[in-house]
């Protein structure tokens, strides 16, 4: 039996530690199947919904896949928004996401529509001649996304004279052996017709090029865009696009992030080799928020291994960015990291935080108050900024195609104080379990890691 210290040490790595693979990816599927099964065991009508997502796999290879499917967003995030009707999804996440920025929880999903994309994609794969209805639903962003496929398709309708997308609506999928028709749920006719084998190339086969002859979209309400996620490099990750309608730099935006990631990848190859592990997407933003605070880069426990990259432009279509932007994919990935612990002890029945969901007093370095789950999770989200912020000051900032007209100096210590801060409220307000007090030694000791570093760098 581990001790409490082993375990805090081995959900805790340090940035760019071990490789991170070994330990806590294979347990977070594990603890997302384990959900998924629980709750079919409680709703046998839910079991029956997912004849696919259900069965067992057989081999080392369908076990492997299993295990990337399970800890896949797409599923994820369906399990979060099954919450409401679900009791077990609904205690994991009130114990995992709440208070969350994002309410994917919705009151209204129907036949269990939030994990269909997933359920269609895996007959499409292992049941070539499945025919049949099925109810899938769209996403928080208007689109029908597919496991182990890039592809997506994104809904628009026209709504009061503007365009908008259908979120969290049904769709209603229909397959014969020669035909997949979609048809919206409160519409009387299909809006995308196409070939049983356009459809395997798109869901199956990933597909760069569909060949969309014999594609149809009779429908006058719904326009179904097309969307491919691009691989930023051979390991997993890939740029998500987000169709908004005013967004007039989406190419600009997308450029951006390819230069992040590459930057990562030259200067903190370690740090790269997670973000690469643990993330599935960067999904790019073009969001001119109305507030002098702007949000350039986010995540969300529902949906973990996707990170939000908001740019904001000027008038004359100039980025609005921090020279050191590179931090955020450090921030977010820690976050990510930490998403997982979550799942993993819920699975054990282990709890860091007795009042995470509380709320903090208003903090004036964010103007605003944070559950205590938040506040939990800076000291370690922040280490990671500020190592990633360290292996740049190693290498001189190598191949940032843009001048470092921010002080990296002032930004580390602005960094360091914001850990320390977070530590001393936490010892305010946090109600600790063994475990978390456990785990947050391992902070302090990872921070005075960092801390010996940084003084070693700034001293010279």
């Amino acid at each position: 039996m581990p001790t409490l210290h082993a375990i805090a040490a081995r959900l805790f790595a340090h940035p760019g530690g071990p490789p991170p693979e070994s330990y806590l990816l294979p347990r977070a599927a594990l603890a997302h199947q384990h959900l998924f099964d629980h709750e079919c065991e409680e709703n046998p009508a839910l079991s029956a919904a997912f004849p696919a997502l259900r069965a067992r796999p057989r081999t080392c290879d369908e076990t492997r896949e299993r295990n990337r499917l399970f800890r896949h967003p797409t599923l994820v995030e369906g399990l979060h928004r099954l919450s409401p009707i679900c009791p077990v999804l609904k205690a994991w996440h009130d114990a995992v996401a709440l208070p969350s920025v994002m309410d994917v929880a919705s009151e209204t999903c129907d036949n269990f529509g939030c994990l269909g994309t997933i359920e269609f994609a895996l007959r499409m794969h292992g049941r070539p001649s499945w025919n049949g209805p099925l109810r899938i639903t769209t996403d928080t962003l208007g689109r029908l996304r597919f496991p182990l496929s890039d592809w997506g398709i994104t809904l628009w309708t026209v709504d009061a004279g503007s365009d908008c997308v259908l979120i969290d609506e049904a769709v209603d999928v229909a397959a014969d052996q020669n035909q997949i028709r979609w048809q919206w749920a409160r519409d009387d006719a299909p809006f995308l017709t196409m070939p049983r084998e356009t459809c395997r190339e798109m869901v199956v086969d990933n597909r760069e090029g569909l060949r969309m002859a014999g594609c149809e979209c009779p429908s006058t309400r719904i326009t179904p865009v097309f969307g491919r996620a691009s691989p930023l490099c051979e390991t997993g990750v890939r740029y998500e696009p987000i169709h908004i309608p005013d967004a007039a730099n989406a190419a600009e935006t997308a450029t951006i992030a390819r230069l992040l990631h590459d930057a990562v990848k030259r200067n903190s190859p370690p740090m790269h080799h997670e973000f690469c592990t643990y993330m599935s997407a960067i999904r790019g933003f073009e969001l001119h928020l109305k507030t002098r605070r702007i949000v350039h880069s986010f995540s969300d426990p529902t949906l973990p291994g996707v990170m939000g990259f908001n740019v904001p432009y000027t008038g004359r279509h100039e980025p609005r960015l921090s020279p050191l932007c590179f931090t955020w994919l450090a921030h977010e990935l820690a976050h990510t990291k930490f998403y997982l612990i979550n799942d993993i002890a819920f699975d054990h029945g282990w709890t860091f935080v007795r009042n995470a969901a509380d709320m903090t007093d208003e903090v004036n370095r964010y103007e605003r108050r944070l559950p205590i789950r938040t506040l939990f999770q800076i000291p370690y989200t922040h280490i990671y900024e500020w190592e990633s912020l360290m292996d740049f000051l190693d290498t001189d900032f190598d191949g940032i195609p843009w001048p470092i007209e921010e002080d990296p100096i002032a930004c580390g210590e602005d960094l360091k104080s914001e850990i320390e801060e977070a530590i001393a409220l936490s010892d305010e307000v946090a109600d600790l379990t063994r475990l978390g007090a456990v785990a947050f030694s391992r902070f302090r000791e990872l921070f005075a890691q960092s801390s010996i570093r940084w003084k070693t760098m700034t001293a010279a």
